[in-house]
């Protein structure tokens, strides 16, 4: 009959078998504990080498990897080994047997085979006889005292004691080790476990202080003189009880920052051992709650040969548990220390979940000790593991080959990425310190896998792992990775089944986590100091708890064909989708992945107002929380009803839906939408517009808040407020800025005649300012004072814009007056009606066909209005380019060159709608608008909001002063998900207050249409900033999400002055990005060739340096360590040489692989 060790060893052979795989592990060498160390004391011990199954040809010690410091790793993998391996070659060593203490103690474990009914001793006798073993280095002497204990110290627990000393043999030198409880020990017993202890003193190979005391003040033993003297304890008096640590209840953690297990009922076992190497205590910790193992399970309790403890500050017993019986004629057990049931109300099985995770512990306890305390916390897990394994408990297992198997740890690592649905596999821990070890700038390549799902990066795993094993070559064995992840990257794009269909329960979970907690980390980094560390963390968890609530149940899920983990349902459509786990195409086709958004403008917490916190998040798709943007919801419920409207229109009138008819509905329905936006708009404005703004609003009651929210549900604001907000458009309806651009009258004059070639052409007539200005966006949202000099400033504006922005990865060849007229040419486009007889019939039906916009919103120019026009790509992924030359003179100019037109007029919420998805998903985002629903608490029309009090009134309405409010805009819309931005917004520079100008420069203040003689200077009036709690008109100037206005004026005025003297002729647009870009600019003079070229170069120089500053700014912002990503490290430093060096080629080139990189 096998004993236990021989059982066990057949099971694991017969595991290996059934799985056809060759251990984990290599086969470890023993040493018998009478085997001799060797005599020298002086001298360190000669590492072993580890024995192992595979052929140990080409390799090279450990301790000779750092001696070729200049040897360069290939640039690419090679097939065969270079000649010089050293740096790719490792042993595949166990930090376990660097000597024979290790050796001896690396992979013991507990038999569990049989039973744990009676104390298993031999790895306590391996312990202490190993120890004993080691080479002599000192003579003391044991000596045992009796002592009685002082009154001032404990005299109620072990008042009188026999105190263990080491005594110099030829010195009056003593040193204390450890007192024993006279009570509990005799002396001869005392004597025994001194004289074992102090030939332990006298070879140990580390400090003495970690095992004596001075006699001086000595109180108690160390934490090593105390596990060593109860391992000679349990050696050399065998009828003693084995001494363990006892499992401590602990009721559940409700607190922030509690996780899994603590936030229920548990118990709670910490254990410390002495690392076997090393010889430092190493403290373990294991958790265990009511659910660790299944129902019905029993688990046994130790033999009656085991005592749990609780030891003091001073090492002493303060609580004892022994095995006995409970009542008269019971089995022994050990006392339970969970509370009873009037103490600590449970259910039967939360009681009796909880009492076998308190008997799981004691066996786990127990099993540590016999171990004779030299163990590390590696041996700890594996011994944790195979008692949940023996009886069936939820082990959080890392599947994978690779575990292990380098040194006794990992290989490689594995890390899902649940926001941009792939894995990236990168080198372990210690593979990475190994090779730093050679060089420090010897990285591996992170392999990136296109999907969550684990089973498909386990293959990729297996090749890696087979391959170290095999060859012992970590560069080969990366490789064999690389072609791995490869073959599975190809069979996720060809939509092939994943190895195992287990989806994980828990993967839409994982999302939203990581979604949730980079949304509150930015609004944390806004908040200048507001939202502190501990409300950030208060504020994760309950966010989660609320999102986790809002997910489907298992049974909607399952009427819907869906998986329950990965499901969830878009609040603003109340349809259910599904989040896939493979990353089968790139996210710009991906426009309905999940988004958390924060509803209202704000929200009070007990915290104060904030954006992202329980109450105001709703789950939605991507495109819909960047077209809602900081609208309030009934702005996307008017959209959806403009949407519905305008395709009834469309179906009415197909195939003629831009005839006179058609277009005549369509501005009576576009004169609601504008009216309706301006109304939305202006209850939006009531409330604090920045971040900042509406975190520091003052605090006010539960009562006044929803009083504050009615008009943002309802979208119906006060009537009183409507009438006085509205003069607010009708007379000056967006802020003065820094963007100041004039022109001289020759030029107005020849734009001025263009105008009106391309009205006449089209037979479009624009409403105009009172000096001939068209006015291009809704006639219904043209202010009272419209002129050139306005216009241009808007068109400055966006120029400035598209070049810092949308079209930062291209030369920009478009000026202000080209801006001016394609806003003037698209509008004529979209608002001219097709006649069958007209001679240019196909022509305007092509134009008409190209651009026209997904909803066909109308414009407007006011700021904060979703309506607000903008110039977006047609396009992404290439330039943008309106077409016209730099100094148009003929509308045929434009016309000849449309093909290389990609931009789009079009509203704010258009552009943020399509952000930069394919054009393929257009489509897909209309009905995404069209299928809009919002629930009742997120849009009421029903709700009326109350009247305003007089003081309410006097503080929001508008009476003349300025808001002022620059555009606010997201300059990484069109590359980056909000759930990723690392906006600081308390970093952005505040605009000028100097209007820049050009041409026709005047510094006079301008008259405002009231005819108040005003400043240039926008400082906001006192007035203006309101005096209610949270409804304040917000006229900070809000940055947080684009370039500020300080850093356009600065890379303006840069670039204008570069070129102060640039000639004014009209010349022909050139195809080079270089003599295009100067002569967009309009300034007087001449340049000679030498000249332009020396400016332009200083014109690039600042660009470079510009762009230079914002790459390290967002490097620093998203905390990203270059140095441990080589091929980012590389980029980077060969964008630094080519801005170093002038190459402007070579640094556009490199800054956009860096940008599509980062995004």
């Amino acid at each position: 009959m096998p004993t236990g060790q021989d059982a066990s060893e057949e099971a694991n052979l017969s595991r290996e078998a059934s799985t056809g795989r060759p251990p984990a592990k290599r086969p470890q060498e023993t040493i018998e504990s009478s085997s001799s160390p060797g005599e020298s004391s002086s001298t360190p011990q000669k590492k072993r080498q580890k024995p192992s199954v595979f052929d140990q040809r080409d390799r090279v010690a450990v301790n000779e990897l750092a001696s070729k410091p200049d040897l360069i790793m290939p640039s690419s993998f090679q097939e065969e080994r270079s000649e010089t391996h050293l740096e790719h070659i490792y042993h595949n060593f166990d930090r376990f047997n660097r000597d024979k203490v290790a050796s001896a103690i690396q992979g013991m474990q507990v038999e569990l085979s049989i039973d744990l009914v009676s104390p298993r001793r031999l790895g306590i006798q391996k312990s202490v006889d190993l120890l004993l073993s080691l080479p002599k280095k000192y003579n003391y002497i044991p000596v045992v005292k009796s002592h009685t204990k002082a009154v001032h110290l404990d005299i109620k627990r072990h008042p009188t004691v026999w105190s263990m000393m080491a005594k110099h043999p030829t010195q009056a030198k003593v040193l204390m080790i450890y007192n024993l409880p006279q009570e509990e020990y005799s002396e001869r017993e005392a004597t025994t476990i001194c004289s074992s202890l102090v030939e332990i003193l006298n070879r140990w190979p580390a400090d003495l202080s970690l095992l004596t005391k001075s006699p001086e003040g000595f109180k108690s033993g160390s934490f090593h003189a105390r596990l060593l003297t109860l391992a000679c304890r349990h050696k050399h008096l065998p009828d003693k009880l084995v001494v363990c640590p006892l499992p401590a209840f602990r009721q559940a953690n409700t607190g922030p920052k509690a996780r899994g297990v603590k936030r229920e009922p548990h118990f709670q076992l910490f254990i410390s051992c002495l690392h076997p190497v090393t010889f430092k205590q190493r403290d373990d910790k294991k958790e265990a709650g009511s659910r660790v193992v299944g129902s019905g399970v029993s688990i046994p309790e130790p033999s009656d040969k085991y005592q749990f403890v609780v030891y003091d500050t001073r090492g002493g017993i303060k609580r004892s548990v022994t095995k006995a019986a409970q009542q008269p004629g019971q089995t022994p057990s050990f006392p339970s220390v969970l509370p009873p049931q009037e103490e600590l109300d449970l259910t039967n099985e939360v009681r009796e979940g909880l009492y076998n995770a308190e008997r799981l512990l004691r066996l786990y306890s127990a099993s540590i000790m016999n171990q004779g305390g030299l163990i590390d916390t590696q041996g700890c897990l594996n011994i944790w593991k195979s008692i949940l394994e023996k009886y069936g408990g939820l082990i959080q297992k890392k599947s994978g080959t690779s575990r292990g198997i380098f040194g006794g740890s990992d290989l490689l690592q594995v890390y899902p990425q649940h926001a941009s649905l792939h894995s990236i596999i990168s080198p372990g821990v210690t593979v990475e310190n190994k090779l730093r070890e050679s060089d420090d700038t010897y990285r591996l390549p992170n392999l990136t896998i296109r999907s969550i799902d684990r089973s498909w990066s386990l293959s990729v795993e297996q090749a890696i792992s087979d391959a170290w094993l095999l060859e012992g070559d970590i560069l080969k064995a990366w490789t064999r990775g690389a072609e791995a992840a490869d073959l599975v990257n190809q069979a996720i794009r060809e939509n092939e089944r994943p190895p195992s269909a287990c989806a994980s329960g828990r993967y839409i979970f994982e999302y939203l986590s990581t979604a949730m907690r980079i949304k509150l980390s930015i609004e944390k980094r806004a908040s200048q100091g507001i939202i502190n560390q501990a409300e950030y963390e208060a504020m994760v968890e309950s966010c989660f708890e609320e999102l986790k609530r809002m997910l489907p149940t298992k049974a909607d899920t399952d009427r819907a064909n869906l998986s329950f983990g990965s499901s969830w349902r878009d609040t603003y459509s109340g349809r259910l989708h599904s989040l896939p786990t493979d990353n089968t195409a790139p996210t710009r086709t991906q426009p309905d992945r999940p988004s958390i958004d924060a509803v209202f403008p704000a929200w009070l917490t007990q915290f104060g107002y904030r954006m992202h916190c329980p109450g105001n998040l709703k789950i939605t798709v991507q495109a819909m929380n960047y077209t809602k943007h900081v609208q309030i919801p009934a702005y996307l419920a008017m959209l959806c009803w403009y949407a519905h409207e305008r395709s009834r229109i469309e179906h009415k009138y197909h195939p003629n839906v831009w005839s006179a008819d058609a277009r005549t509905e369509f501005d009576i329905l576009e004169a609601k939408m504008v009216k309706i936006s301006k109304r939305l708009r202006i209850i939006r404005l009531t409330f604090g517009w920045t971040k900042i703004r509406r975190l520091r609003a003052k605090k006010t009651t539960k009562e006044q808040f929803l009083i504050d929210l009615a008009p943002i549900i309802s979208g119906q604001s006060q009537p009183e407020l409507q009438s006085s907000m509205e003069r607010l458009d009708n007379v000056y309806n967006f802020a003065r800025t820094a963007h100041e651009f004039r022109l001289p009258e020759s030029d107005r004059a020849r734009i001025r005649t263009l105008v009106q070639e391309i009205q006449d052409f089209f037979d479009v007539q624009l409403p105009t300012g009172a000096d001939g200005c068209p006015y291009f966006a809704h006639p219904d949202t043209m202010p009272e004072v419209w002129n050139w000099r306005i216009a241009f400033r808007l068109s400055n504006e966006r120029l400035l814009r598209m070049k810092a922005a949308c079209n930062r990865y291209w030369p920009t060849y478009d000026t202000v007056e080209t801006i001016f007229l394609e806003c003037i040419f698209q509008v004529c486009v979209i608002r001219c009606v097709l006649r069958s007889v007209d001679e240019f019939y196909e022509l305007k039906k092509h134009l008409k066909a190209k651009y026209v916009s997904i909803l066909g919103l109308p414009l407007a120019i006011a700021y904060h209005d979703g309506l607000t026009f903008s110039v977006g790509h047609a396009q992404h992924g290439r330039g943008m380019f309106t077409g016209w030359p730099a100094k148009p003179s003929r509308l045929d100019e434009r016309l000849d060159a449309d093909e290389s037109n990609n931009i789009r007029i079009e509203t704010r919420s258009e552009n943020f709608l399509k952000a930069d998805y394919d054009e393929s998903t257009y489509s897909q985002l209309k009905q995404m608008i069209m299928d809009i629903d919002l629930p009742k608490d997120v849009y009421d029309k029903t709700l009326k909001p109350g009247k305003l009090s007089k003081e309410d009134f006097d503080a929001l309405k508008w009476d003349g002063e300025d808001v002022n409010d620059d555009d606010l805009y997201n300059n990484e819309i069109a590359l980056f998900d909000p759930e990723f931005l690392q906006t600081d917004e308390s970093e952005t520079p505040e605009a000028s207050k100097v209007p820049m100008t050009e041409g026709e420069a005047s510094q006079a203040p301008e008259q405002r249409a009231t005819g108040e003689t005003v400043p240039l200077s926008t400082e906001p009036s006192t007035k203006a900033l309101g005096k209610m709690p949270l409804r304040v008109k917000s006229n900070e100037t809000d940055y947080s999400e684009g370039l500020s206005a300080g850093e356009l004026d600065s890379e303006w005025t840069t670039t204008m002055s570069g070129v102060a003297g640039l000639d004014k002729s009209n010349s022909q647009r050139q195809l080079t990005s270089r003599i295009s870009s100067i002569e967009s600019r309009y300034s007087t003079g001449g340049l000679s060739p030498e000249t332009m070229e020396q400016s332009w170069s200083e014109i690039m120089g600042n660009e470079m340096e510009t762009k230079w500053s914002q790459l390290m700014q967002t490097i620093e912002a998203r905390s990203i360590d270059v140095s441990a990503d080589r091929g980012l490290g590389a980029l980077v430093d060969n964008l630094r040489n080519a801005k170093e060096s002038g190459n402007e080629e070579a640094f556009t080139a490199i800054f956009t692989v860096i940008q599509q990189e980062l995004s």
